[in-house]
């Protein structure tokens, strides 16, 4: 996503209002996918609803799950995670707590032990996104990490602007505006 979010308006969540139920992921509509079955990886909701996910040795576990979005809108996804033991274990791996929705990251390294902060990423999607693939986890393309990992809090809303904001700059033609 480009530009300037100072005068941005959020909407009300499109994904995450609700709490989840404590217990086994499987009851839950997120889905943990390995990429080692051979390598312990463990997922469930804890008594306040926080996504809790752990690895003892070296994976890329996450947990998935399918978000339906509009063409060619901007989102924010918000959400909180916290971290205890969080390595990378992979010879030149770059990442270890995983945050992903629809192709976009979130580029800073969550490593060691973290109390909870909150992360913002904003994007926009594209053409063809009746379902966006969010993901949360451990490990990346290219990576594998252990740990343990926990998320809560987490949201999706559509970024919205003033119809004043969207007016063309004065000297520009409505095709160069529509081309930014």
């Amino acid at each position: 996503m480009k530009g300037d979010c100072a005068n941005a308006k959020l909407g009300a969540p499109v994904f995450g209002a609700e709490k989840l139920p404590k217990g086994d992921i499987e009851k839950t509509p997120w889905k943990l996918e390995k990429w080692s079955s051979a390598n312990e990886a463990k997922a469930h909701v804890d008594a306040t609803g926080a996504l809790d996910l752990e690895c003892g040795s070296s994976n890329k576990a996450l947990l998935v799950q399918s978000v339906p979005l509009q063409p060619f809108k901007n989102y924010l996804l918000t959400l909180e995670v916290k971290t205890e033991g969080v390595r990378i274990t992979q010879k030149g791996g770059h990442t270890a707590v995983h945050i992903e929705i629809g192709g976009s990251s979130f580029p800073k390294e969550i490593t060691g032990a973290e109390p909870w902060q909150k992360i913002s990423l904003p994007f926009t999607t594209g053409e063809k996104t009746a379902n966006a693939k969010l993901s949360l986890g451990l490990g990346g393309d290219g990576s594998l990490a252990a740990g343990h990992v926990s998320f809560r809090n987490v949201q999706i809303r559509q970024i919205g602007y003033p119809e004043s904001d969207l007016s063309p700059v004065p000297g520009t033609t409505a095709a160069a505006v529509s081309s930014r």
